[in-house]
């Protein structure tokens, strides 16, 4: 076998096992009732990039603390710095989003009761606004708040002393572990009450790109196998990667404009 065709038969493996993948993704019904898993990156003192420390520096003028530091385990560029109020009523995030036209956005998050009896979250820049919505249920308050920082905070503030009248104190998140187990209860527990209207059509609507790209790529790897002319075999991997880039592209178009529209 020349190291063309185990090129080849290495794609033809990658590509299968997306295909898989993706298939037990479809029969689990998608990635929704996942939580994505976090770690605690605090010992790293990781510093504070340039376009998040103005947000971080009014945050701390508000009288919030570093509580540390959390990064998504699958993607690790995503990192999250926690503060917290000196009641550790509330945890504010902070990140960068991968987007590079998404500006910095902060969440501050309040969680009644260690198993999640009732949640308020409120986000300064809701960073896709496509895909989640505002939610005023009596045991959940979700909305987003554009003015400022401080208003953000203020209107959360408020938010969590109108359910304090009926569930008393909220849970206290003094530690990472301690956020960490109250991102996993508002994942299992209110993250998919908060799912927009375009939500779950956009997922379909991208494992149907998704499996007819890999059904494609993956004939036209079997076929630069069995065919026996290099004049042949350079036609179909330019197809192949033509095919690849077409989809992927789409695929990014499609959740841009997702995450852009409002929903109600």
């Amino acid at each position: 076998m020349t190291p063309a065709e185990i090129g080849v038969l290495l794609l033809l493996l990658i590509q299968a096992f997306r295909a898989l993948r993706l298939a037990i993704q479809v029969v689990r019904g998608g990635l929704r009732n996942q939580p994505p898993a976090m770690q605690d990156v605090s010992h790293l003192e990781l510093p504070v990039p340039p376009g998040l420390q103005p947000v971080m520096d009014e945050l701390r003028q508000l009288g919030l603390k570093r509580l540390g530091e959390v990064q998504l385990v699958r993607n690790p560029q995503i990192t999250a710095w926690l503060l917290s109020d000196p009641a550790y009523e509330l945890t504010a995030e902070a990140f960068l989003p991968s987007e590079a036209d998404i500006p910095s956005v902060v969440g501050f998050g309040t969680m009644f009761g260690e198993a999640g009896d009732a949640y308020v979250l409120t986000h300064f820049r809701e960073p896709y606004p496509g895909m989640l919505r505002t939610v005023d249920e009596p045991d959940f308050k979700a909305q987003e708040v554009t003015a400022s920082l401080a208003d953000a905070l203020a209107e959360h503030r408020r938010q969590v002393d109108e359910l304090r009248v009926r569930y008393g104190a909220p849970y206290p998140a003094r530690t990472v572990d301690d956020y960490l187990h109250k991102g996993r209860i508002y994942m299992q527990r209110f993250y998919p009450r908060r799912e927009g209207s375009q939500y779950r059509p956009a997922v379909r609507k991208t494992n149907m790109m998704l499996g007819a790209e890999l059904a494609l790529t993956i004939a036209l790897l079997v076929a630069t196998l069995l065919v026996p002319t290099p004049v042949g075999r350079w036609l179909l991997m330019t197809a192949f990667i033509a095919v690849v880039l077409g989809f992927e592209l789409s695929i990014i178009r499609h959740w841009k404009r997702v995450r852009v529209t409002r929903v109600p």
